[in-house]
């Protein structure tokens, strides 16, 4: 069997050097846990330095944990200036931060991200090694800080346990071994890497939807943890800086403490993507979510009350106040006929909203003046409203 790994999925196929490094791991066991691609904040670093990543991290419950660096194409060292370069198939260079440096300077802000975690502080051992997956062991440059069982090259990619298992020996030196992962380590890196780290979402664009698992970063977990202190809030990003990826996770998160969620936006396509987002949380959580564009949302709920007076036309009415002014009057009633419904209300792509319409839909809150009612937007992407 393959090891765990995550992403369970393959880097791209260019750059090929992680890629080939991935490939490589099909052959260790189960026991063994694959991150790669890890993105972190060390938020002891100075500004600037704070965001890192990680290209792969292996950990065993028996042998230890080891950050891997990836160097793909050739490699160079001037001996003159101290620094090192990369060399791309077209003989161009471009220097680079110290290979091993690199490896571990990012094995340190691990192990001080894994204590503010952890909760008694116990860290497993972590060492770091340095892979060129396009070179061979003789053809590498030397400076004084290099070692051969530090580093892996093209040789080592058909046999990588033995590689990882060299390298865990040689840093363990020749005193007490340092204590391995255990269970409790590798639930420790399950948590920082694996443990809600990922949500099942539909990725949306107005040409294309395709199903993936997407990543959250740690200032997007830095934002989900403000938001589980405030009831009350308003989150701005750009266009693809993760918005909706938020509002959903924040919608899981409140289905899973037993709530009842509304996650509306303003997109046909978007209400589309939310609503299958919505399906999955509820096959797992003991609360629920609503999930659509507002249009939609508001022909539903007014069936629901019963208000026969209320046309839907789908998307293909013409008359503009059908939308302004019919179907916002409808979801305000609904909320009369029903009484209101949820505990929490969350917008996304709120820049679209026209004031009328949030007050609309609020009206289906339990606790509209104070209860949980978040809002996403992107005042540069309003395309509807100057709301």
């Amino acid at each position: 069997m393959p090891p765990r790994r995550f992403p369970n999925c393959p880097p791209p196929v260019e750059p090929r050097s992680e890629r080939r490094v991935y490939e490589a791991a099909d052959a260790l066991g189960p026991d063994w846990l694959v991150l790669h691609g890890l993105p972190f904040s060390d938020t002891d670093a100075p500004p600037g330095s704070s965001d890192r990543e990680i290209d792969f991290l292996f950990a065993h419950p028996a042998h230890g944990c080891l950050v891997l660096e990836v160097k793909g194409g050739g490699i160079g060292f001037s001996a003159e200036s101290g620094r090192w370069h990369s060399v791309n198939a077209k003989g161009a260079r471009h220097l680079i931060t110290h290979p091993w440096n690199q490896a571990k300077d990012n094995k340190y802000a691990l192990v001080r991200k894994l204590k503010r975690i952890a909760r008694d502080g116990r860290t497993p051992w972590i060492t770091h090694a340095v892979c060129f997956p396009d070179m061979l062991r003789d053809e590498l440059p030397r400076d004084a800080t290099t070692d051969d069982d530090i580093t892996l090259d093209l040789s080592d990619l058909p046999r990588l346990e033995d590689a990882l298992l060299r390298a865990i020996a040689f840093s363990s030196g020749t005193g007490p071994r340092p204590h391995a992962p255990g269970p409790t380590g590798m639930r420790l890196l399950e948590k920082l890497c694996t443990e809600s780290r990922t949500v099942s979402t539909l990725r949306h664009s107005l040409r294309e939807t395709k199903r993936q698992q997407v990543e959250l970063s740690d200032r997007q977990y830095d934002i989900l943890h403000m938001l589980s202190g405030n009831p009350r809030v308003a989150v701005s990003g750009c266009a693809g800086s993760g918005k909706t990826l938020l509002a959903v996770e924040k919608a899981r998160r409140l289905a899973a403490k037993g709530k009842r969620v509304l996650l509306a936006c303003f997109n046909v396509a978007l209400g589309q993507d939310l609503h299958d987002a919505a399906d999955r949380i509820n096959d797992t959580e003991p609360g629920s979510v609503t999930a659509g564009h507002f249009h939609g949302l508001a022909i539903r709920f007014a069936r629901e009350a019963g208000l026969a007076d209320v046309p839907d036309y789908g998307d293909e009415h013409s008359d503009g106040a059908y939308y302004t002014d019919v179907l916002p009057d409808a979801m305000a009633r609904a909320a009369d006929a029903t009484g209101p419904r949820f505990d929490a209300v969350l917008i996304d792509e709120a820049q679209d909203f026209p004031g009328d319409f949030l007050t609309a839909i609020l009206c289906h809150h339990t606790d509209p003046d104070d209860g949980e009612f978040h809002i996403f937007f992107d005042a540069n992407q309003a395309i509807y409203t100057r709301s």
